[in-house]
């Protein structure tokens, strides 16, 4: 339906271009502030369309050359207003034409001056938002939402995303400031640092993607991602995706910061998973964990038996933790006694079948439905303080009071109020939860290890 909708905006804007005379003005209209205007002068831009309905403005001078584009929306009753100024390089008579949908209206704007300049492109169509200019370093983002194109990178900002005109700044960082990368993890590529001129959470998530190539990552088989720089370590980005043909990876982020594409190669037991913990007398040392912040925690869970090591001598503390791992682990480290409880259809055959079935016995997991767990998802930090909070029978507590707090859902509340308030789980340096983050494995071992005290 989304692919349709963005054929048909886009195929309308292309008989915009070509065939302005099609501007029949049905179903929208136009009014101008004035009839004429020089270069700098203030013009409005107003009218009716339907209720709550994207509407272009589009203004060409005397050349053909399109001098504004861009995007407002009509309110409730379908009135819609937008302004802009004559650019210097307008030539001559103008011609300023609304769109809503299918329908059109034009109307001439006399004056201007001449002042060279190259035609701007019609810039691509992306439901909902609109491709800006490319950029090189920055670029003003509004309400209205905008994607900034760069060389390695695509930051894409829905409608609304902001409430207020923000410069968004890229920066591609020298090699002496880029932090240090954790063993286990390579980098593909650069290193980018985005940032605005005000401070700002986003009130929906931004894309942030950048690309990589292919030959610089070699054959696999490896995990992937993009990680964000949280000020003490690099964790990775909510709902990433990776398209590997065409070298590029994306997730979502409510603040910026430093960014990267890191992988790592994959572990090669069977499936590719984590298996569970096995029961150690004695504490293992991990060749990538000596000086990582939490050192301390996972030797401790590692010692009690709660958790191991990859065969490979590593831990890869700083590697996502799925939904099956974090209940495996806590089963052990609360020393929850097996249980019959619901298996689910993704479970009946996975490795973590008991431990997930004992949990779900004990109360402390559920599954998205009756049927499904979700067994290898990532687990993210709001789940995680959810189960945490059961399993250590958490309640009370001085809740933390964090700058995304509004982004925590409803059902997680409780737990991130008590777990925060008892300082079991922590926030960002940036006074963030990241409640949809996915969690790392250094987090689930030092939430565990805290609460087990």
């Amino acid at each position: 339906m989304a692919k349709k909708k963005i054929a048909v905006m886009a195929a309308v804007l292309l008989i915009f271009s070509m065939f302005p005379e099609l501007a029949l003005g049905a179903g929208v209209s136009l009014d101008l502030s004035r009839s004429d205007a020089a270069v700098g002068d203030s013009v409005t831009v107003s009218g009716s369309a339907g209720s709550n309905e994207p509407v272009y403005i589009k203004v060409t001078d005397s050349s053909g050359s399109i001098v504004v584009f861009d995007l407002t929306r009509s309110d409730a009753g379908g009135d819609y207003s937008y302004s802009f100024k004559v650019p210097r390089f307008a030539s001559g008579s103008m011609t300023v034409t609304a769109g809503c949908g299918s329908q059109v209206a034009s109307k001439t704007l006399a004056g201007g001056s001449v002042v060279p300049r190259p035609p701007l492109i019609i810039p691509e169509i992306i439901e909902p938002v609109f491709v800006l200019d490319e950029v090189v370093r920055s670029q003003i983002i509004s309400s209205r939402g905008a994607i900034i194109k760069t060389a390695g990178v695509m930051l894409t900002f829905p409608l609304n995303a902001v409430s207020e005109n923000i410069k968004v700044s890229i920066k591609k960082m020298r090699e002496d400031g880029i932090p240090s990368i954790p063993s286990g993890l390579k980098l593909l590529g650069e290193v980018y640092e985005f940032t605005t001129d005000k401070e700002v959470i986003f009130a929906k998530p931004v894309t942030v993607t950048l690309y990589f190539d292919q030959e610089e990552a070699g054959s696999g088989p490896y995990d992937l991602g993009i990680y964000c720089w949280n000020g003490k370590q690099w964790v990775p980005l909510e709902q990433i995706k990776t398209n590997l043909e065409s070298g590029r990876v994306s997730g979502t982020v409510n603040h910026f910061s430093k960014f990267a594409v890191l992988f790592s190669e994959k572990s090669k037991t069977a499936g590719d998973q984590k298996p569970p913990a096995q029961e150690i007398s004695q504490p293992v040392e991990c060749q990538d964990i000596a000086n990582h912040w939490a050192e301390k925690y996972i030797k401790q869970l590692i010692a009690a038996g709660a958790v191991s090591g990859y065969p490979d001598g590593t831990f890869k503390p700083d590697h996502t933790i799925t939904r099956a791992e974090f209940t495996a682990m806590a089963v052990k480290a609360f020393g929850l006694q097996p249980e019959n409880g619901r298996v689910f259809t993704d479970t009946d055959r996975h490795w973590a079948k008991d431990s997930i079935s004992s949990a779900v016995a004990h109360g402390i997991v559920s599954g998205y439905d009756e049927t499904v767990f979700g067994p290898d998802d990532p687990i993210t930090r709001e789940q995680m303080a959810v189960v945490i909070s059961l399993a250590a029978g958490l309640s009370g507590g001085e809740a933390k009071t964090y700058a995304d707090n509004s982004q925590i859902a409803d059902w997680a509340r409780e737990a991130v109020a008590a777990a925060s308030g008892k300082d079991i789980i922590s926030g960002y340096p940036d006074n963030t939860f990241g409640p949809k983050a996915y969690a790392t494995w250094a987090e689930a071992v030092t939430i565990i290890a805290r609460a087990l005290k």
